[in-house]
């Protein structure tokens, strides 16, 4: 048995340029232009979910903060930790 996919629209607004340049890129790979679309929108979100949800460190960053992880928390770190936040108050 196979389970039915639900598929979405997504309307834009283009200039004709940009219209345009849409089809002969489709084109010119062979794709249809909503396949084209479709693929280059999830390459540009995968690509920007990465770099906003990623934090890129060269060594000697990353070297600090490895050692900032492992020193013990300061007496005033360990006492905001202790109390209630603003949401659990209520």
């Amino acid at each position: 048995m196979t389970t039915a996919v639900e598929n979405y629209k997504l309307d834009l607004s283009l200039t004709p340029d940009q219209k345009d340049e849409v089809e002969r890129a489709a084109a010119l790979t062979g794709k249809s232009i909503n396949q084209w679309a479709v693929d280059h929108l999830l390459e540009a979100a995968h690509y920007d979910r990465e770099h906003v949800m990623a934090t890129r460190l060269d060594a000697v960053s990353f070297e600090m903060f490895s050692k900032a992880l492992d020193n013990p928390l300061s007496e005033a770190t360990c006492e905001l930790l202790s109390k209630k936040s603003v949401w659990e108050q209520w």
